[in-house]
């Protein structure tokens, strides 16, 4: 079995102290090796330090841990919809336009991953229900094309967990159906909406290190080198399910930190309170 995250964000605040950084970089490579998480994908959002995210979890790396880290961006195109781009190397931080929030239409964008053999695209949580979503402004036919050349679907996404288990426990789903069934579906896409033979991804989309532990199973025997893991990602041939994690206390905490999150998040982004990285990647290699 391999287990794999494959939508993660760091969430480091680089203008804290460098103590409190490693500190941090401690608590999440300690979480990865709890939930024995063998390939992870650093895919920080475009407009809060990616190669810097990356390059601090490769630098705080313990000796001995075995899980691997990928490479990625979470950028947004021109219109505000998310796409995650990854790389077997550190390539895909020496794109500019990539790394540039809202530079590039959506369509292409798209194009630009398919015109790079060293690039990789997954459009992640189509139905969210905010404008990051796929879905809000384009038309489900489009999302399939789209797929259909990355040649990679985010069937799994568990950003929304704690608030299906919050309407759950309050009993609310009834009185917010249409919500209910748009959070499930960001959750867990329909099948109509994922093509047949190209690559199923997933991951819990954690900003935090307590919502890590949901990740994609793929039902293969682990190997030890790096190439091998990439390989066995990016490769449709083998079965693949998805592990939840386990919610062990009351989410209305996780639920509220979530929320101070992605406002933050919000807040850099309309007022762009951000500054597009350097291109020029200080690593090469994922481990």
């Amino acid at each position: 079995m391999i287990r794999v995250d494959t939508h993660f964000h760091p969430n480091f605040s680089f203008w804290l102290p460098e103590i409190l950084i490693r500190r941090r970089s401690r608590k999440i490579w300690d979480t990865f090796r709890k939930r024995k998480l063998d390939v992870v994908f650093v895919a920080e959002h475009a407009y809060k330090h990616p190669r810097r995210s990356y390059e601090t979890l490769l630098r705080c790396r313990p000796k001995g841990v075995r899980t691997a880290i990928i490479p990625a961006v979470e950028t947004v195109s021109r219109e505000g919809i998310d796409m995650i781009v990854f790389s077997k190397d550190g390539s895909v931080y020496g794109k500019r336009d990539i790394l540039t929030p809202f530079k590039l239409p959506i369509e292409r964008l798209v194009q630009r991953i398919h015109a790079d053999p060293r690039l990789f695209g997954v459009i992640p949580h189509p139905y969210a229900p905010s404008r990051t979503g796929f879905l809000r402004s384009r038309p489900p036919s489009l999302l399939l094309k789209e797929e259909d050349v990355l040649r990679f679907a985010e069937k799994f996404n568990g950003a929304l967990l704690s608030t299906r288990h919050i309407l759950l426990f309050l009993h609310l789903t009834r009185l917010f159906n249409r919500m209910f069934k748009r959070i499930s579906r960001t959750m867990c896409v329909p099948a109509r909406m994922t093509p047949r033979g190209i690559t199923i991804l997933g991951g819990s989309d954690a900003h935090h290190v307590w919502d890590l532990g949901s990740y994609l199973c793929i039902h293969a025997s682990c190997p030890r080198d790096f190439n091998r893991k990439f390989k066995a990602v990016i490769n449709p041939r083998h079965k693949r399910t998805f592990h939840w994690r386990r919610q062990k206390t009351f989410p209305l905490l996780a639920e509220l930190a979530e929320s101070a999150t992605s406002f933050h998040e919000k807040m850099m982004k309309v007022f762009h309170l951000y500054r597009v990285e350097s291109v020029v990647p200080k690593t090469s290699m994922g481990h």
